[in-house]
């Protein structure tokens, strides 16, 4: 059993052959846990423990092109046509487009078609990422994503737009999934995948002789490499992206710049920097 934090919150990975129990219920993959939640594998039990943390101030904004200044400061901001919507509009359906605030970026959840971020369409339950000046548009309405509060040119450049590759990226192969431990934006972020998340990665990493780590990988050539033996379409693909990219995002790295699709789609990699370090364990 492995118990980590992702984006703030307790997550138990079961690993090995030893069942793992959640509140007295056999668990066999990846979960979220909160406070009180009782843990046990073997003759060892966990209780889950929350400690109090300051509040910090909002860091990020969004500004309604023509319109009100709007602190997301929240976990999940919520924009639709339900009453119970952060910010509601008639133009959309109930929570329409969600916005995560995250170090760096602003990860943005489309629940419904042709969202758009920064000029890049996302599919409905794609997830992709906003950063300073990138406009979010859905159904008519626009908003600008900013840092800080409007007058704090500090903390906005704190929080412009700089590459995103990763310099250097080790996948390690577990039972049931496995770690991701990469080296982004001079931070170093760990991640637990799930076996055919984990295919991706590894087929994007170590791609055939005909490309390099860090190339755009036909469809092609990954499908194959993440279902041997299967019969896959590109929707399979990706659906498969969408997952892998929110869990990078809860793990608090830009996922959807990350794990990139080609204009146009038909071509995938996972980006990286320069002289990048890859390793497939």
């Amino acid at each position: 059993m492995l118990v980590h934090l992702e984006s703030g919150e307790p997550r138990m990975v079961p690993l090995g052959a030893a069942p793992c129990l959640v509140d007295g219920k056999s668990v066999d993959a990846p979960v979220t846990v909160s406070e009180g939640v009782v843990l046990r594998i073997g003759e060892l039990e966990l209780s889950v423990i929350a400690e109090a943390k300051e509040e910090e101030g909002p860091r990020w904004l969004v500004q309604m092109v023509g319109g009100g200044l709007y602190s997301v400061a929240k976990d999940r901001f919520v924009i639709g046509g339900d009453v119970g919507d952060d910010l509601r509009t008639d133009a959309l359906a109930a929570s329409a487009v969600v916005l995560s605030p995250r170090d760096g970026f602003v990860a943005v959840e489309a629940n419904v078609p042709n969202v758009k971020v920064g000029g890049k369409v996302l599919e409905q339950g794609d997830v992709g990422s906003a950063r300073v000046g990138d406009l979010v548009k859905a159904g008519g309405l626009a908003l600008r994503v900013l840092a800080g509060d409007s007058s704090s040119a500090e903390t906005t450049r704190h929080h412009l737009r700089t590459e995103p590759g990763a310099t250097s990226v080790t996948l390690t192969f577990l039972p049931r999934g496995g770690r991701v431990e990469m080296r982004v934006e001079r931070r170093t972020v760990t991640v637990y995948l799930a076996e055919r998340r984990c295919n991706l990665i590894a087929a994007l990493l170590q791609p055939p002789s005909d490309f390099s780590p860090g190339d755009f990988v036909d469809d092609e050539v990954v499908i194959p490499r993440v279902w041997p033996n299967q019969s896959k379409s590109r929707t399979d693909l990706n659906t498969l992206l969408h997952r892998v990219r929110k869990d990078l995002i809860a793990a608090g790295v830009d996922g959807a710049a990350l794990v990139e699709r080609a204009e146009g789609g038909g071509a995938t990699r996972f980006r990286l920097g320069k002289d990048a370090v890859v390793k497939v364990e």
